[in-house]
Formats: C-alpha cells, structure tokens, sequence
C-alpha cells in the first residue's frame, strides 16, 4: 500500500474582473488574493468603456499579479536573492545593474532610462519587461536584455507548443534545455506514484492535474 503523507499540487484560480461604469485607458490590480487564503481570486478593475489596446491591458495586469502573488507567497523574504524567486531575483538584477560586469555601458544606460519611465518603482519596470516577453518575445522578436530574459523564463515560462517552436532559437535554446531538466525532476516523483496506483480503481484527481500542469 502507498501512504502518502503530504502531498503538494496546483490549483488554478481566476480572477475576478470588476467592470466600472466609467470611461478610461486605465485597469489597475485591486488585490491579488482576498484576504490571506492564497487560493482565492484576485481582483481587477478596468472601466468599461476602455480605450487603449484590451490584450495590453490584460498582460499588464497578469504581469502585475506575478509581482504581487510571488511577494504574498515569498514573505519577508521577497527580496532575498538567497532564497531564488522571480521577485528576489529581478529585485537584485535592478539593484546591482550598475556593478554588474556582465552588463555593458550601453545597456546600462537603457536600464537607467527604462527605470526612469517606471518612476524608479521595480514592480512597473518589471510589468515593463513583462509585456516586452509576452508580447514580442514569445514571437521570436527579440525586445530584452539577456538577463532579463533569463529571469523571466526561470519563473514565467513560456507554454509548451511556444517552447517547442523556440527550442532552436540562440536565445531560448539552453533556457529551454533547462527547464525541460526541471520538469523531468518534477515529475519522477509524481510517475512514481501513479505507478504504485497502478492497482487503484481510481488516482486522485489531483496527482493527474499536476502531472498535466508540470508538463504543460
């Protein structure tokens, strides 16, 4: 018999649009949990007559719920590069842009401009890059800095068929190489125990989905 003591998986929560009865060509993300269960929707508010570009508005706010969701799930320690995640390592790359070797004079100045335009806020300079990535990025068309990039496709990865379609390119080749390590060691565990199911009538629900989210 397998006895299986904890078991983690994902669970997929969509937001709640809130629709006000305005005119505009601004959305803002209201909250991205309600309260401090974090499998609750998060909230979005955009007129409803809007005049800009609705896609645009629509990665904007996921970009921005990223920021938001891995700051709620990361804690006190957000910001520590120690403990990797999208937030503490995109916060460090902004930090230290100036000292970073890897980084030429040119480059540096774009950062510096691109901050600038943010307001110096590193969430909206994230939400910058974000939409840089999904817009342009995942169609091939190179709009980033590699560091960036990297940090972006560590945490935010592109779906399967748009990985499929950039494992060539010189710029996703190895990232994808990569992730693809990751996802096999994720997954070893979770083949393991639909093998010792096997006999079961039934595997939970639960361990199919995250094997179907893992490999997506």
């Amino acid at each position: 018999d397998l006895k299986i003591n904890q078991f983690s998986y994902s669970v997929e929560v969509l937001p709640i649009f809130i629709l006000m009865p305005t005119v505009g060509s601004r959305a803002a993300l209201w909250q991205e949990i309600d309260g401090k269960v974090r499998t609750t929707p998060g909230r979005m508010i955009a007129p409803l007559f809007y005049f800009e570009d609705l896609d645009d508005c629509i990665t904007s706010l996921t970009g921005s719920f990223r920021w938001e969701m891995c700051k709620r799930e990361q804690g006190g320690r957000w910001n520590d590069v120690r403990d990797p995640s999208l937030t503490s390592k995109y916060n460090d790359y902004l930090q230290f842009y100036r000292k970073n070797r890897d980084i030429s004079p040119e480059l540096r100045e774009r950062i510096k401009q691109d901050l600038q335009r943010a307001r110096n806020n590193f969430r909206n300079m994230f939400v910058m890059d974000y939409m840089l990535y999904i817009k342009y990025e995942s169609t091939g068309a190179q709009r980033m800095n590699k560091i960036a990039r990297d940090i972006l496709f560590e945490f935010c990865p592109f779906a399967r068929p748009i990985r499929d379609r950039m494992a060539s390119s010189p710029q996703y080749g190895k990232l994808i190489e990569r992730h693809n390590l990751k996802t096999a060691t994720k997954l070893r565990p979770l083949n393991t125990i639909v093998q010792k199911l096997a006999g079961a009538e039934e595997i939970p629900s639960e361990i199919t989905e995250e094997i179907k989210f893992t490999k997506a």
